[in-house]
């Protein structure tokens, strides 16, 4: 028998995404079309997957490590 670990999404305001991203609200305003993790649900309002978000920022933003930052 194999064992299924369920995640489940949340889908946050743009205030709460700036914070969890490190992005500013005003980028992911601008930006909304083109992000993966962005949905429009009325006029005028956005919201963001917070597993989405995570997911885009581990695939385009390298590690600190990666680009010879040092500690």
């Amino acid at each position: 028998m194999q064992a299924f670990t369920s995640v489940e999404d949340r889908w946050v305001d743009v205030k709460e995404a700036a914070r969890i991203s490190g992005l500013s609200r005003d980028y992911l305003y601008r930006h909304a079309r083109k992000l993966p993790f962005a949905a429009k649900v009325g006029e005028g309002t956005l919201r963001f997957s917070v597993l989405g978000i995570h997911d885009f920022m581990r695939s385009h933003i390298p590690a600190a490590h990666e680009n010879g930052a040092r500690s």
